[in-house]
């Protein structure tokens, strides 16, 4: 009988210490599958102890490297939002892109570290980038530390209104641009980044040589 349980026990250790050593490299294979058909030169590395947790998609940390990634529409997949709100379950995520490409805005050097459910963004934004991402007629004109403000012509409620307006994070978890110093701005309000499951919380700026270095902190819910 004692026999039988050190044979059992033996048994256990040789597949966990396989699972150690074959499950990560498998998890690996698996995020870089899901990361390759819209980035380039992507890097995984992924630790887990024990390994075997990554069988219920858990992971200690997870660490990327793309050097260019353009985020699909929402619904495949494989947008920011949806690669984001599927690290749910890894307890440290540290995330590097050369170039990424959302949407209608172009970011450059942007880095994504994630912690429990905190994360914090910082990304380099070239001021052309900005303007071309921006509706017609607004034109970016500086930063601080509620976020970036731009200016020019908009339209409320079908009146032309020359107004200054900021990006910012709102209180419903939603990176906004909002026009300030005009009637019922609140309701000329437009989303630039909305998703249920990321809440937004803050978002600063600074202005750098070619546009401005961005700083965002947000959660997962």
């Amino acid at each position: 009988m004692r026999r039988a349980l050190l044979l059992i026990a033996g048994l256990v250790v040789l597949a966990l210490g396989a699972a150690q050593l074959a499950l990560p490299g498998l998890a690996e294979r698996r995020v870089r599958s899901d990361l390759e058909p819209n980035g380039s030169r992507v890097r995984v590395d992924v630790e887990a102890f024990p390994a075997i947790k990554l069988l219920w998609q858990r992971a200690d940390r997870v660490l990327v490297e793309v050097s260019d990634y353009t985020s699909g529409e929402e619904g495949e997949g494989r947008s920011l939002a949806d690669l984001l709100a599927r690290t749910k379950a890894t307890d440290e995520l540290d995330v590097h892109v050369d170039v990424l490409a959302d949407r209608l805005l172009r970011m450059q050097d942007v880095r994504l570290r994630k912690d429990g459910d905190v994360l914090i963004a910082e990304v380099a934004l070239r001021t052309a980038d900005l303007d071309a991402a921006l509706p017609a007629r607004l034109r970016v004109t500086g930063s601080d530390a509620e976020g970036i403000t731009v200016a020019g012509v908009t339209s409320v409620f079908g009146a032309q209104l020359r107004a200054q307006a900021r990006v910012l994070a709102d209180d419903e978890g939603r990176i906004v641009l909002r026009p300030e110093g005009i009637p019922l701005a609140s309701l000329a309000t437009v989303p630039v980044f909305s998703d249920a499951r990321i809440a937004a919380e803050a978002i600063s700026a600074r202005p750098t040589p070619d546009g401005f270095a961005v700083s965002a902190r947000g959660r997962l819910r």
